[in-house]
């Protein structure tokens, strides 16, 4: 399972990950944390009592809140945009290293392999949305024509994305060392959902 490395923001395990796992014999690559722990959602990074856990740049940060942005002004969500895309076109990718479970009664019939994707929620609202996402995936991969241009128009829009991360685009961060210890982050109080996912406001 590789996390944060085929986002939007960084594709390294399709150009240089995939290959050397698979030389090294590893049969399944699973694509985990779509939107690089957090790093690739309108609101940024989750800081606040639970502490400020991503090891990201200030830099990289700063980038992504300008992606945000940038697919804000055509009425989109960054998390909405990169999920769908690295739920697509990993999909594809990482078929070489993925499960014959598929989509569709043909891609069975095929034998045709699909790349897997493992993504984890915090609130039922988000559950739901990405299954949304999901739904739609599925229908592009039986060629309806409406989700189909769906897929191109966001895949257009992650293709702009590209320009605006820049130099920040493939951009990834240190593992911690050896010594690492995580040390707990005691809150003063216990917070509400709403506050530690102020996104749910905006879903009622």
């Amino acid at each position: 399972m590789s996390y944060s490395n085929y986002t939007v923001q960084n594709t390294r395990l399709e150009s240089t990950g995939l290959k050397r796992l698979r030389d090294a014999g590893v049969e399944c690559i699973i694509n985990a944390s779509l939107l690089g722990m957090g790093l690739l959602r309108s609101q940024g990074v989750p800081v606040g009592d639970m502490g400020d856990f991503h090891p990201s740049s200030d830099g990289l940060r700063r980038v992504c809140a300008d992606a945000a942005g940038y697919v804000a002004k055509k009425e989109k969500k960054l998390e909405e945009v990169a999920y769908r895309w690295a739920l697509e076109n990993w999909a594809d990718v990482g078929g070489e290293a993925g499960t014959t479970i598929t989509t569709t009664p043909s891609e069975s019939k095929e034998g045709r392999r699909m790349g897997v994707s493992v993504i984890g929620v915090s609130y039922l609202e988000e559950l739901e949305s990405i299954l949304s996402t999901w739904e739609d995936v599925v229908k592009a991969r039986e060629g309806d024509k409406e989700a189909l241009e769906r897929r191109k128009e966001n895949d257009e829009l992650v293709g702009d994305l590209k320009g605006v991360f820049g130099e920040w685009y493939d951009n990834v961060w240190e593992s911690p060392g050896d010594g690492y210890i995580r040390e707990e982050v005691k809150p003063e109080r216990l917070l509400s959902d709403e506050e530690l996912w102020p996104e749910m406001k905006l879903l009622k």
